[in-house]
């Protein structure tokens, strides 16, 4: 199984997609990652694949994303409010 690194979650505001985006690995020690802060609004999504890391869009769509090997991969997804003293799971 590989996480498909490419594909991140984000924050939710006012667009559907924004700042700050959401790594679906650590890429550093846990101890130096960046805390969220309060009043953000997040999109955690984990996306794994059977086969290759490598994504491809489907020819003719402008959403739909596939595995280069077409292998079964699946998207795992939670929204997320931070408040000072509380976080919240939305979905």
């Amino acid at each position: 199984y590989f996480i498909l690194k490419d594909l991140t979650g984000h924050g939710i505001g006012k667009e559907l997609h924004e700042d700050p985006y959401v790594l679906n690995y650590l890429d550093r020690p846990i101890e130096k990652t960046k805390k969220f802060a309060s009043g953000l609004t997040i999109a955690v999504e984990i996306i794994y694949s059977m086969g290759t890391e490598e994504i491809a869009y489907e020819p003719g769509r402008k959403w739909s994303i596939i595995t280069k090997d077409r292998s079964l991969s699946a998207c795992f997804e939670r929204s997320i409010a931070v408040e000072d003293e509380e976080t919240f799971i939305l979905t």
